[in-house]
């Protein structure tokens, strides 16, 4: 799956966040996803060779692993003791030619069953993504394999694999999670419209299931993997019972009707095929935030916003950070840099920072920082709001923050999210159990006093993210002493706060107004040039990190696209979800 691109194609992901491996029943299965079988590489990512393809085939038979069909799922759901260990599903999206053509009849000789998950608007001419106008399968070729024992189709729905427009920046997103943007009312789609229109579609997709080969499916493969709790809604309504994604992680027994789905990439090897079976690469993330502010974006045109945002990426880009961590309010917590219909918006411009960040730096997870003092008395609209529009994986609150106002925000939220995770900013903790905690530390500060200050965090059993904030204008020197910090805490997960460029300017001005200027010192007796008035070093532009400076990039080889990007065939659209101001496609399931 893969989403298009109009003029932009942008992608958000649902992921679960530091994967928490289910146990149901101590019984876990492995669902993976494929696209296009191909005769040889073609430059597609998505795309797996024939050769590829067979290898990985062979080492699921010959290492003992079950594959078995959606059906025999449904019985061990309710027999779990009787599913076996090392259990595989084998799903195939978007219908490609190659499916019928080459891997059904492969499949056949190993006795391997497999699920077809079908965009049933491409096979009735409706919006084909351009690379893939040779290559679908028809109606005629369907019905041949629905009479195949070992074949399963399902939907993947009628039109919701493409990409609406989803902010003012004309950026588009998955359609099946985006409440689109109406440029004529400058509004967004109300929840209403929403799900009239989810609902609409998905009837049509089991309509014309139905009519075409017969069938009444039960299950839903969701676009681009892209999922909330209101399109689980209408199709609940709608005889749709298991909905499967791109989450990261097993599929637990006890998680059931929810499936997490690998999706398989082109040039992978053995090793790493099994690397993915066995979860490997999840099981040893090593989280890298970066924190960033908006405050710097109000009041300023188009295209300075466009060149904040240029210098944003270009400052960071070299951090190799997978978690971005960003405030949807300004600093006074007043006002809003998202659509809503209750707070002051400052501008409109917080979906296409992270759909930037997503995709030009490979974000991986985005967590929204929340004030402490909320901009309403009661702040549910505005929740709600941030919860239908932005797309984040995780809520950050201030220590401080009340526990009234965090017990709504988490309701409002998860009304519309329900793998979010929540954690607290800072060592002071909030009556609520956290799922993680930020703890900013001071590279400047002694590392003793640091550890000892945080040592209160490491009896809670909560996930710890140390973020280094940076306060001076000296580049080198800080990411030196961090390194040396995280070090000494021996810290699996870490980040940055860099200086904002006004925040360089200002420090930058104060050390010219506490020492004397160059003029001053030529005019000065010799006896008042001493070192301790030498002329201040040149201030390292916040933006231009020497390259000895930068950290080390210990980001894990990931295991799902920019999961990792929806996907619509190279027009199409993440996951991972993420495609800003580029023709370039991003694909997800």
């Amino acid at each position: 799956m893969r989403i298009v691109s109009k003029q932009t194609l942008c992608v958000g992901w649902i992921l679960l966040w530091l994967v928490v491996l289910p146990t149901a029943h101590g019984k876990q299965l492995t669902v993976l996803t494929y696209h296009d079988v191909v005769t040889e590489f073609n430059g597609d990512m998505f795309s797996v060779t024939r050769s590829e393809f067979v290898a990985q085939m062979d080492h699921l038979y010959n290492n003992n692993y079950h594959v078995i069909s959606l059906s025999e799922l449904k019985v061990y759901e309710k027999y779990p003791e009787q599913m076996p260990e090392k259990t595989i599903i084998l799903t195939f999206d978007d219908g490609l030619k190659s499916y019928g053509e080459f891997v059904v009849p492969l499949l056949k000789i190993y006795g391997f069953p497999s699920v077809a998950s079908i965009v049933t608007g491409w096979l009735d001419d409706q919006d084909i993504p351009r690379e893939y106008h040779t290559k679908l399968m028809n109606w005629a070729t369907l019905k041949k394999l629905n009479n195949e024992p070992l074949v399963e189709i399902v939907s993947h729905s009628n039109n919701l694999h493409r990409g609406v427009r989803a902010n003012p920046q004309d950026i588009y997103e998955a359609a099946g999670v985006t409440r689109m943007y109406l440029a004529e009312t400058q509004t967004y789609e109300t929840e209403t419209q929403f799900r009239q229109r989810i609902s609409k579609d998905l009837q049509t997709s089991a309509t014309r299931l139905r009519q075409e080969l017969g069938i009444v499916t039960d299950t839903i493969v969701w676009p681009y993997g892209l999922y909330d709790e209101v399109i689980i809604d209408e199709a609940k309504k709608l005889g749709f019972v298991y909905q499967l994604s791109l989450d990261d992680g097993p599929t637990g027994l006890n998680q059931l009707p929810k499936l997490n789905r690998i999706m398989l990439l082109a040039k992978q090897s053995i090793t790493d095929f099994a690397n993915e079976l066995t979860y490997a690469s999840l099981k040893n993330l090593r989280t890298q935030m970066i924190e960033i502010s908006l405050d710097t974006f109000t009041g300023k045109s188009l295209k300075e916003k466009e060149q904040l945002l240029s210098d944003a990426l270009d400052r960071h880009q070299k951090l190799g950070a997978n978690t971005l961590v960003i405030s949807p309010f300004d600093k006074p917590g007043k006002q809003a840099f998202f659509y809503n219909r209750q707070t002051p918006i400052a501008t409109d411009i917080l979906s296409r920072v992270i759909n930037s960040f997503r995709s030009k730096l490979a974000i991986r997870y985005v967590f929204l920082k929340l004030p402490a003092q909320q901009p309403a008395t009661d702040p549910s609209t505005t929740y709600e709001d941030l919860a239908r529009l932005v797309k984040f994986n995780g809520v950050i609150f201030a220590p401080n923050t009340r526990a009234h106002d965090i017990l709504t925000i988490r309701q409002t939220i998860n009304r519309f999210k329900s793998n979010i995770r929540y954690g607290v900013y800072g060592i002071q903790k909030n009556p609520f159990r956290n799922d993680f905690v930020v703890a900013p530390i001071n590279p400047n500060e002694p590392i003793r006093k640091t550890r000892e200050a945080l040592a209160p965090l490491k009896d809670d059993g909560e996930t710890i993210y140390y973020l280094a904030v940076q306060n001076t204008n000296d580049n080198k020197g800080f990411f030196e002493k961090a390194e040396q910090t995280f070090d000494f805490l021996d810290a699996r997960h870490i980040g940055y706060k860099l200086l904002t460029q006004k925040a360089a300017a200002s420090i930058k001005l104060e050390q010219q107004k506490s020492e004397p200027t160059k003029q001053a010192l030529e005019q000065a007796p010799p006896e008042h040039a001493s070192s301790e008035h030498a002329t201040p070093k040149q201030a390292i532009p916040e933006q231009a990190i020497p390259e000895q400076a930068t950290p080390k990039q210990t980001t894990p080889k990931q295991t799902t696209p920019e999961q990792t990007t929806p996907e619509q065939p190279k027009q199409k659209n993440s996951q991972t979800g993420n495609t800003v101001a580029t023709q370039t496609p991003v694909t997800g399931g």
